[in-house]
């Protein structure tokens, strides 16, 4: 576990609504952010860990990816 985050690259953090990690999830964001990284944060309703991988079939998966996409678009 580093020691520091401080100085890392800005982060984008995605999670499922149910996801068992979330607690993990969100005790890295609030890491990042308090060391003063830019933490850009979505929690995708209605999906579980993994579902991003149903981007053909699900919605919220699709949706997922684009949130994804524009923050790349965004940081170049």
């Amino acid at each position: 576990r580093a020691s520091s985050l401080a100085g890392t690259a800005p982060a984008l953090v995605v999670n499922a609504e149910f996801d068992a990690l979330n607690d993990e999830v969100d005790l890295y964001a609030s890491r990042l952010a308090a060391e003063g990284v830019p933490v850009e944060r979505h929690t995708m309703a209605g999906l579980h860990h993994g579902s991003i991988s149903h981007w053909g079939t699900a919605p919220a998966a699709s949706e997922a990816l684009f949130v994804v996409a524009a923050w790349l678009n965004r940081a170049r």
